[in-house]
């Protein structure tokens, strides 16, 4: 962490940042998902476009974290403690606890919504399209109290 310091030395906390992916694997309706944490003022990333140094400055300014399940999470590393995390998976996945360990020794308050995909082997469902449930995502925010006001 102390060759990142020159990285992260000059970022403040309070960037909401929804983790965005280019790419077709695992697609869902992210465009959906996007315009309701949006409001919330929420940014897209495309963490797999940024350069290492950019990753650690965006993670660590962040004060909160949405996306899917990826390996955008692994920035977690970078974040600062009293963050928060909302993560979706699928409930096959098990009880991946990857995320959940990183956001732990980080100090980061991480939550999951789970949803069914419906297949069996690692290919179905690493390749699969899926919906996550508007209501959801609202859940999410609610238990991370996004939005409300202190």
């Amino acid at each position: 962490m102390a060759a990142c310091k020159p990285a992260i030395s000059d970022q403040r906390p309070g960037k909401l940042i929804f983790l965005a992916r280019r790419n077709t694997r695992r697609a869902y309706n992210e465009e959906q998902v996007f315009g309701i944490l949006q409001p919330y003022g929420f940014k897209k990333v495309y963490f797999e476009n940024l350069n290492f140094a950019d990753q650690v400055r965006t993670a660590h300014a962040a004060e909160v974290l949405a996306g899917p399940t990826g390996a955008a999470w692994t920035n977690l590393l970078f974040c600062r403690p009293g963050a928060k995390a909302l993560c979706w998976m699928a409930c096959e996945n098990g009880e991946f606890a990857a995320y959940s360990t990183i956001a732990h020794e980080a100090g980061v308050n991480m939550k999951f919504l789970q949803y069914e995909a419906g297949f069996e082997t690692t290919e179905e469902l690493y390749s699969h399209r899926y919906q996550i449930d508007e209501t959801r995502i609202y859940e999410g925010l609610q238990a991370l109290q996004i939005g409300v006001s202190e």
